[in-house]
């Protein structure tokens, strides 16, 4: 191994080096050479002198001999070891004896330089011991760097009202309150304790990030366009998805930290994926959700719902009261599928008096609680007479679409279906 003399000197230029060793001979030989590299080496005469020293003032590097008075060497790496941040110790000895050599393994020593020195064996332990104590230098250096970075990003994320994360090495570091509402943890310390991946805290979504993975979230953030850039999570009634456009700031890649705000978007999405006049998801929403169901099934069941004589009654009422009772339909079927807890249903408005359930299982159970559904129209006190005759009936009928079933043939189904259901 060939040593570079300029690197050597810039990783030892930081380095606090303690030299124990009882032959003055020697140490102020070695001391020469050493101070070639290390800007300052302080000297021991044994292992208690070293031990004193160290509590004064602890190194980065502890050369030492084994052979010496008062307290020999494997004494002192004893006492030394004992500290939380013990030193890194290089250990010179005249001595080749296996119990010698036992203890130091023992001791987790992981260099050991016989004496008389070869000067180039010396240079590759120490070049080898000194490389290790820059890089876990510069290391803490970049950590508390990190972490002021970090606590000012925690103190200015805090008030924002967006909910807000640091991910560092594909797990979450810091949450702010808004982000903990979100996820309904209590508290940062639940949240890191179990370190959930991002993906798991949303619900499934046509064009939002399919990846539970902290790390396969990160790359689809990194290499899709922003207007992909959307997760959704669903209400405890697993309906009315709150949707979230996922803002993305790399801090350092070689570290993987990151920082992701989630900004709630839904309000601006509600003319594009919502009813006007029922609230609930339109088509363009529902073939979404679609093909959401046919990436984790093979299969999409769905029921086609129509209310008998809607028609007539829309006459009777106007245009108004029509939207009224239409209302009134919608908010009747999602209160039926609330209380019978068929919380993976799927409710739409495809058109006027034309609903549709979507599921990834049978939607057979759901018939018998559609027959006992009774619809009232609005102003149920005036014009009495004219009212009975009117039955509230829906109308449904069961389908299912395939997963090659493209968009437009099912939409044309769908259309056909509804045309049956009033013929």
């Amino acid at each position: 191994m060939e040593i570079n003399i300029s690197k050597l000197k810039t990783y030892a230029e930081n380095i606090s080096v303690l030299y124990v060793e009882d032959d003055e001979i020697i140490q102020e030989e070695m001391t020469r050479v050493l101070s070639r590299f290390f800007p300052k080496v302080d000297l021991a005469q044994n292992g208690e002198d070293g031990l004193h020293s160290y509590n004064e003032n602890p190194y980065d590097l502890v050369i030492s001999d084994i052979n010496m008075p008062i307290m020999n060497g494997i004494e002192m790496i004893k006492e030394l070891n004992k500290y939380e941040d013990s030193p890194v110790i290089l250990v010179t000895s005249a001595y080749n004896d296996t119990d010698y050599l036992m203890q130091l393994i023992n001791l987790n020593i992981t260099k050991f330089v016989m004496k008389p020195f070869n000067a180039k064996d010396f240079l590759i332990g120490l070049y080898y011991i000194v490389e290790q104590i820059f890089f876990k230098k510069e290391y803490a250096i970049m950590q508390e760097k990190l972490k002021l970075s970090n606590q000012t990003l925690e103190q200015m994320q805090e008030k924002s009202e967006h909910a807000t994360i640091i991910l560092e090495k594909n797990k979450i570091k810091y949450a702010n309150s808004a982000f903990l509402k979100l996820s309904k943890y209590d508290d940062l310390q639940t949240l890191k304790d179990e370190s959930p991946q991002i993906g798991t805290l949303f619900d499934l979504g046509y064009n939002c990030i399919q990846d539970e993975d902290n790390k396969d979230f990160i790359d689809t953030l990194k290499n899709s366009e922003k207007s992909k850039h959307l997760v959704q999570r669903y209400d405890e009634n697993k309906k009315n998805p709150t949707i979230y456009a996922v803002n993305f700031t790399e801090g350092s890649e070689k570290e993987a930290l990151y920082l992701l705000s989630f900004t709630e978007i839904t309000p601006f999405l509600e003319p594009y994926k919502f009813d006007r006049t029922t609230k609930l998801p339109n088509r363009i929403f529902m073939f979404e959700e679609i093909e959401c169901i046919r990436q984790e099934y093979t299969d999409v069941f769905a029921m086609a719902l129509s209310i008998k004589h809607f028609s007539e009654y829309a006459t009777w009422k106007g245009k108004q009261g029509a939207k009224d009772f239409e209302r009134l339909i919608a908010n009747q079927i999602s209160g039926l599928l609330q209380k019978q807890d068929f919380n993976n249903i799927f409710l739409a408005r495809f058109s006027i008096n034309q609903f549709v359930l979507l599921s990834s299982s049978s939607l057979e159970t759901v018939e018998p609680y559609l027959n006992d559904l009774s619809l009232h129209p609005l102003d149920l006190d005036k014009d009495k007479q004219n009212q009975k005759q009117f039955s509230f009936t829906p109308l449904h009928k069961f389908l299912t679409f395939p997963i090659d079933l493209d968009t437009e043939t099912l939409e044309i189904q769908l259309v056909n279906t509804f045309d049956e259901l009033h013929f």
